[in-house]
């Protein structure tokens, strides 16, 4: 009876033993599985958080693009007034001044085409000198007059009660000529688009 007694302890004691094992076993799946599914949720915040940058990025680039296209369209509405103010036959006016002036031999014939606002010098020269040289006095700055320095017209703009034609130059100068027109008086007494200034433009094209 004793030992049928001890057996059954034995059995008992076998069977808390193997719940035990089973529980830690248990436990510790319960825990890797934990552990998966911290891990996997961390992984999930990192993705959610790229993708949060990612939104905020591409709002700030649609948001910039969005203001890029407004300022195009302000641009844009400004240069159908500008178009408004000129019509066809005087902006054809306007580019037969330049190129009255391109086309010139002389520096009187290339006077011509400026405006009165635009002042006249003659370049300094050691010793006499027939005939000297000549050139133009703008606003800021003044430009030696010399024959065949430049070539095809390359682009315009029209602002208000102004024609900017912009020309190529010829490669040995190192910048590109865009001449302000508008309507006044010119040297040669006449009202009409006249030069009024010769600005620099760097050159848009890789020199040879």
């Amino acid at each position: 009876m004793k030992r049928n007694g001890k057996n059954y302890a034995i059995v008992i004691l076998l069977v808390i033993i193997t719940l035990g094992v089973v529980d830690n076993i248990r436990y510790s799946n319960m825990v890797e599985e934990l552990e998966s599914e911290k891990e996997k949720l961390s992984n999930e915040i990192v993705s959610l958080e790229k993708k949060l940058e990612d939104s905020a990025d591409n709002a700030e680039k649609v948001e910039n693009e969005n203001n890029r296209l407004v300022e195009s369209v302000a641009q844009l509405e400004e240069l159908v007034d500008s178009l408004k103010t000129v019509d066809y036959q005087e902006f054809m006016e306007a580019m037969g001044t330049v190129e009255a002036y391109k086309a010139a031999e002389g520096f009187e014939e290339a006077r011509e085409a400026m405006s009165t606002n635009v002042s006249i010098y003659m370049t300094e020269s050691e010793g006499p000198c027939s005939p000297c040289g000549w050139g133009f006095g703008f606003n800021r700055h003044h430009m030696d007059w010399k024959p065949n320095t430049f070539q095809e017209l390359r682009e315009f703009t029209i602002e208000r009660e102004k024609i900017l034609l912009t020309y190529n130059t010829i490669d040995e100068l190192k910048h590109d000529y865009q001449f302000v027109v508008s309507k006044g008086e010119g040297w040669d007494s006449r009202e009409g688009w006249k030069i009024q200034d010769v600005k620099l433009k760097a050159k848009n094209r890789p020199s040879n």
